[in-house]
């Protein structure tokens, strides 16, 4: 299990979608992780770089989850979402 620290880059996803968020609480056991979504805005001309590009910030206000380590799913989850960390991304599949 990787250490998760405050401040780190998280993605939250349900489904095949994606929203950004950011590392604001760890327990002392390292099994719970509390994140906060963050606020994202479309960066215009990266369409003619070839891809969707957004940039991302803390969000005082954003919603607030928790997530615990499931050993069974070797995952970060709760009852419906999951969470990776590292990295932030935005994304709304556009099948549904």
């Amino acid at each position: 299990m990787k250490e998760i620290r405050v401040g780190e880059a998280a993605t939250i996803s349900i489904g095949s979608d994606c929203y950004p968020a950011t590392v604001i609480d760890v327990t002392p056991s390292g099994k719970t992780v509390t994140c906060q979504y963050d606020n994202f805005v479309f960066i215009p001309g990266s369409l003619t770089t070839g891809g969707y590009e957004y940039s991302y910030q803390s969000d005082p206000n954003g919603r607030i989850m928790k997530f615990r380590y499931s050993a069974k799913y070797n995952r970060w989850k709760n009852s419906s979402y999951r969470v990776s960390f590292g990295n932030r991304r935005y994304y709304q599949d556009p099948s549904f």
